[in-house]
């Protein structure tokens, strides 16, 4: 397809041709095979090129949805597009040096074994790196969920990435010295036998060693979730691990409850409070102005010192805390089972009495989850937030 039968085709002037001018709405172009000279687009939703092998020189549109490149194996060198949505790189095999794109979603680069040196990006979703099997020294990404490293079997050092989700390396089976991530979510060693006396990580979600058998009285990490130590059998003087949700082991365990205590990384550079992790912009007293990992929106975070609440603005969190500390009624649910069908309504007063999660924290989990403003049993409400803030104390609540 020339230049002209493109313009005609998606019927756009020269200069939405070569990005100036934005092209509103969605771009599909599932039959074009070559991307002609000069057309680099800017893109209100999403640009979709899947029929597309190769990628020209010059060529970094701006997406303000999904970018889809799946069928691209190789990329040029100085390729980096800014992508509000997703980026799909499923069958690129090689990065090149310098490509750190600007991603609002999750970048998929399945396909890539091993990873340039440089590669940090900034991303607002997840990375997935199935089949990587060596990752440089250096790489240091900033992730805004989850980073997914399935086939890695060995960590370099000093790779320590921020990550507001989950870790998942389901294959190393030693971590190097000096390995201390800031993770909002989980953190999964599964492959892992043995950890060394100076691994004691502050992890948002689970932590999960199953395979683990012996631990040092050194070792006392801080999660939010659950601790998974199902093959350690003996328990040394001294662990004492702080823990948020329930710890599972053959052995009897003694640890700290976490409470409603925040985790803070890096000397309070990031916090987790009510499932919600943040990074501090600013902090005076109990007041601390905060934003989630690439969002430039901010917000407030407010403590009396017992209880902590969330708002887009100061007087909203105040106010909010002001509700979890006073008016709470657990009292008022004792009569419901798990069969109870409650409007949304009395969903979310109910599930936020039980769990003093904040207002804000919940609002933020329906709409990032897409949920349905439906009636719901309990049941239903249980399944729906498992894994979430406050989940396990609905459940003890109603068993």
């Amino acid at each position: 397809m020339t230049k002209e039968q493109l313009k005609t085709y998606l019927n756009i002037t020269e200069n939405q041709y070569l990005g100036i001018d934005v092209i509103h709405g969605n771009v599909q172009l599932i039959d074009i095979k070559k991307i002609p000279k000069g057309f680099n687009p800017n893109v209100s939703g999403y640009l979709d090129l899947d029929s597309i092998t190769h990628v020209s020189k010059g060529f970094s549109p701006t997406v303000g949805g999904s970018l889809h490149l799946r069928n691209v194996t190789k990329l040029p060198k100085g390729f980096n597009p800014t992508v509000g949505g997703y980026l799909y790189l499923d069958s690129v095999t090689e990065i090149p040096k310098e490509f750190n794109p600007i991603v609002g979603d999750d970048l998929y680069l399945r396909s890539v074994v091993r990873l340039a040196e440089g590669f940090s990006p900034v991303l607002g979703g997840s990375l997935h790196l199935d089949n990587t099997t060596k990752i440089s020294k250096g790489f240091s990404p900033t992730v805004g969920i989850d980073l997914n490293l399935d086939s890695i079997t060995k960590i370099p050092k000093g790779f320590n990435p921020i990550i507001g989700g989950g870790l998942y390396l389901p294959e190393v089976t030693e971590i190097p010295k000096g390995f201390n991530p800031t993770i909002g979510g989980n953190l999964s060693l599964r492959a892992m036998t043995v950890i060394s006396e100076e691994f004691s990580p502050s992890v948002g979600g689970y932590l999960n060693l199953p395979r683990v058998t012996e631990i040092s009285g050194q070792f006392s990490p801080t999660m939010g979730g659950t601790l998974y130590l199902n093959n350690v059998t003996k328990i040394p003087k001294g662990f004492n691990p702080t823990v948020g949700g329930n710890l599972y082991s053959d052995a009897t365990v003694p640890y700290a409850k976490l409470g409603n205590n925040p985790i803070i990384w890096n000397d309070g550079k990031y916090i987790l409070v009510d499932g919600i992790f943040t990074e501090v912009v600013y902090k005076k007293g109990n007041v601390y102005q905060v934003k989630e990992l690439t969002d430039p929106n901010e917000f407030y975070l407010v403590t009396d010192g017992t209880k902590w609440a969330h708002g887009d603005t100061l007087k909203e969190a105040y106010q909010d805390l002001v509700y979890k500390v006073t008016n709470r009624n657990k009292e008022d649910f004792e009569h419901l089972t798990l069969n109870s069908l409650l409007t949304f309504e009395e969903s979310i007063a109910c599930y936020r009495t039980i769990t003093s999660a904040c207002s804000f924290g919940i609002r933020d989990f329906v709409q990032s989850n897409g949920i349905e403003e439906k009636d719901r049993t309990i049941s239903e409400i249980i399944e729906l937030t498992r894994g979430s803030y406050g989940n396990d104390l609905f459940v003890q609540f109603f068993n």
